[in-house]
């Protein structure tokens, strides 16, 4: 009676097809005369590589009615490829508050941290990233965060297949005020009749203060510089300066003092030396007798054409008992 072992015919498959049950691909057989029966489990041996391409084999074993042991063997081929690339889930942009907030990626919560992916049995996937930092000022400031995802089964340096970019954007503000105490008035004297240069104290910052490169600027229009230091030449009188710092991304605080100019140039006086009247007379006791005598002079009735150096009137008179 003769003895025929049937194996499938080897199959062509790509690696997104499912070879968990390998039975879809077909079992052998074996005849005995007019009789065919199924000829079991085969041994399986996978030699697929990590990107899931390579060969399957499927080897049985079938002993006939005389002790002798015939084998055939199934092929199945599993190429790579095929999945249309993977599907990636790109973080998404993020603001980050305070001072020098943390940007580790993977400190990060969802969905702002790391690309993550669905499983694909053709792929084998990285990510990496670089940082490009942009300063508005130290406490607004902008990461360009450039994602690379890199599929080592199918990346292709000629025309750069396989490798998936995507830029993040990562605001980091800090929006707390900074504490500062507004220089105290200033007062000089001007001997020039107009004006009198002013020496201040520049408004500072601590610099520990997340960085503490505040940008400060004054809207004194006599300062020689419109920054943090108001010094210059002041005309007489009271000038009002504001000071305004900026801070975060736009954010201002602002505070204001007075520089005064007080005019210390003295008036040229010209007085009459003396005057001579009559005395009126004065009755203190009031019982009908001359007691004394008494006129009244006022300081201006001794002025004989004082001015003042710089033009500025009226004058005020005044005496005091020497």
């Amino acid at each position: 009676m003769a003895f025929t072992l049937n194996c499938p015919p080897n199959a062509y498959v790509s690696c997104t097809a499912e070879l968990w049950d390998l039975s879809a691909y077909g079992n052998a057989t074996y005849s005995m005369g007019p009789y065919t029966y199924q000829a079991g489990n085969p041994t399986v041996q996978y030699n697929l590589n990590s990107c899931n391409a390579g060969t399957i084999t499927r080897t049985w074993m079938v002993e006939d009615q005389y002790w002798n042991w015939h084998s055939c063997t199934q092929t199945i081929y599993v190429s790579s490829g095929g999945s249309g690339g993977p599907v990636i889930d790109w973080p998404e942009d993020i603001e980050l508050t305070g001072c020098n907030p943390d940007t580790n990626p993977y400190h990060l919560p969802e969905p702002n941290n790391y690309p993550t992916w669905e499983g694909s049995e053709c792929s084998m996937l990285g990510r990496s990233y670089s940082d490009m930092l942009f300063y508005v000022n130290s406490q607004c400031k902008k990461i360009m965060r450039t994602w690379k995802v890199l599929d080592w089964c199918n990346y292709s340096p000629t025309n750069g297949y396989g490798i998936y970019t995507k830029v993040q954007i990562i605001y980091l503000i800090n929006n707390t005020a900074p504490a500062f105490t507004c220089p105290a008035e200033i007062t000089v004297n001007a001997f020039n009749c107009k004006d009198a240069l002013v020496t201040a104290t520049p408004l500072t910052i601590d610099p520990s203060v997340c960085g503490g490169n505040f940008e400060i600027t004054n809207n004194s229009p006599y300062a020689t510089s419109k920054g943090k230091d108001i010094s210059g030449k002041y005309p007489i009188g009271t000038t009002k300066v504001t000071y305004t710092v900026k801070y975060g991304c736009g954010k201002t605080k602002t505070c204001t003092t007075n520089v005064v100019v007080k005019n210390s140039a003295r008036p040229t006086p010209y007085c009459i030396a003396q005057i001579i009247t009559t005395l009126m007379p004065l009755d203190t006791d009031h019982d009908g007798k001359v007691d004394n005598g008494m006129v009244e002079i006022w300081a201006k009735d001794l002025n004989k054409g004082s001015y003042s150096s710089c033009g500025f009137n009226p004058l005020k008179f005044s005496f005091q008992k020497m």
